[in-house]
């Protein structure tokens, strides 16, 4: 990209979205989430990161809802299951613990529809589904689409494991109350993250129940798609004037 902007003598608009870890100046104009350090007048920060999950489609899944899904009784817990990251590693502990605390949420009457990742090892992809076999809960099998949106469309909590901030932005689009489960590990970053949204009554730890209350959906991207948009008019500006 730099290479770009040198040789285009600076007539190629660049942005970069993430961290770049070459300094702000890779690029006219850099997003990054505000638990990144990067600093500078052509960076943008943002609580979230931006994300495909829009209204319309929350909205589509809704009122096309998978069947299987709507036999569940409400609340509806949709289960977003990561795995192991370069922060992050589900032992055998952490697998147990959230287990048992998945069969607790169960038993308290809440129905459980989860989804795994690729990410997600073996040991924790067999044991959960123990879970919800046991329980007689939906778990997508890996085959066919994966009902993500359906899930978030209609769940009336989440609980998501902290391996992916992604997924915790993404549960937050729906404005339904937020259940995380930290397994080993961790990053200051995704602590900063999280201290955020539990600060603003959006996420909650995952003890095994229900906890919160609704909240105005959260969604950076439509203001993070202006400011690219908005610096991209200047700089287009600046070109013709000159």
């Amino acid at each position: 990209m730099r290479r770009i902007r040198a040789e285009t003598k600076g007539a190629t608009f660049t942005a970069f979205v993430k961290d770049p870890y070459m300094g702000p100046d890779t690029a006219d104009i850099v997003w990054v989430p505000d638990h990144d350090e990067l600093t500078g007048e052509n960076v943008i920060k943002t609580a979230l990161t931006p994300r495909r999950v829009t209204p319309a489609k929350l909205a589509a899944a809704r009122a096309a809802p998978l069947e299987v899904l709507t036999r569940l009784k409400s609340p509806r817990v949709a289960v977003l299951i990561g795995g192991d990251s370069v922060n992050h590693r589900f032992k055998p502990a952490d697998i147990a613990l959230l287990s048992e605390r998945l069969a607790l949420l169960a038993g308290s009457g809440a129905s459980l529809m989860g989804t795994l990742s690729r990410r997600t090892p073996p040991a924790l992809r067999e044991t959960v589904g123990a879970v919800f076999a046991r329980i007689g809960r939906y778990l997508w099998d890996g085959q066919g689409q994966n009902p993500f949106i359906s899930l978030l469309g209609l769940a009336d909590a989440f609980v998501v494991t902290a391996d992916s901030v992604g997924m915790v932005g993404e549960a937050a689009a729906t404005g339904r109350p937020i259940l995380v489960f930290e397994p080993s590990g961790g990053h200051r970053k995704i602590t900063f993250y999280l201290d955020e949204l539990r600060r603003r009554g959006i996420v909650h730890n995952f003890a095994g129940h229900l906890a919160g209350t609704p909240y105005q959906p959260l969604d950076s991207t439509f203001a993070v798609a202006s400011r690219i948009a908005e610096a991209f008019r200047r700089h287009r500006s600046a070109r013709f004037k000159s």
